[in-house]
Order: structure tokens, then C-alpha cells, then sequence
């Protein structure tokens, strides 16, 4: 693993939470989880708003923490995108028994993942 290749964001996040062999676990999992391929070499400013949002949360979900809050979190992103974002969310929450604050305008995608809501 080259580690200088990825962007800041993964390294930094990662390395707040985990040394060692975790570290790389967690740095490996946010890669896949953000799917962005060779654009991983490419300067964080050059990112679209949904590749930003994308990588943001890889790196909150390959965290790993028992409490994720997220603010409308497929804001800016295309149908497929949105989709596999809700489809990790709920994952991390089902799989990982993660604890999800989520605020979004979209009822539909509340009512996908969510237990309770909340007006």
C-alpha cells in the first residue's frame, strides 16, 4: 500500500482514530468505500461536490464509530451515487451496529433508513 497517494482527508481522519495494522485497514476501507479510482491521485480541490461528499463519508463510516451524524448526506449527488450511499448507511447501521443521527429534506430516503423519526 502507498499511502502518499491518497488524499489528505483519508489519511488525516484515519490516523485521528487508529495506528498500526488498523490504520490501514481503515485507510483500505474508505478507498473502496469512496470508489473513486486514479481520481484518489488527484489534488482534493479539483473534486466535484459529490466526489467531496463521497469521500467525506468513506472516511466517517471506515471510522467506525458508534455514532455517525450526518447532514443530508446525498445532497449533490446522482441517482446511483444516492442509492449506494443510502445502501452504506444502512449497512454500517445493520452490520456494524452504528447509531445514525440523519437530517434530510427527502422523506423517502428517511423512511428507507430510519427506525424513528423525528419532526
Amino acid at each position: 500500500m502507498h499511502i502518499e497517494i491518497y488524499p489528505d482527508t483519508i489519511l488525516y481522519a484515519s490516523c485521528l482514530r487508529f495506528s498500526g495494522g488498523r490504520l490501514k485497514e481503515s485507510i483500505e476501507e474508505a478507498v473502496e468505500i469512496a470508489g473513486l479510482g486514479e481520481s484518489l491521485r488527484k489534488p482534493v480541490r479539483t473534486y466535484s461536490k459529490g466526489m467531496k461528499r463521497i469521500l467525506a463519508l468513506s472516511t466517517v463510516l471506515a471510522s467506525r464509530s458508534k455514532l455517525l451524524v450526518l447532514d443530508e448526506p446525498t445532497t449533490g449527488l446522482d441517482v446511483e451515487r444516492s442509492i449506494y450511499v443510502r445502501d452504506l448507511i444502512r449497512k454500517y447501521n445493520e452490520e456494524y451496529n452504528v447509531t445514525v443521527l440523519l437530517s434530510s429534506h427527502n422523506m423517502l430516503e428517511i423512511e428507507y433508513l430510519s427506525a424513528r423519526v423525528c419532526f
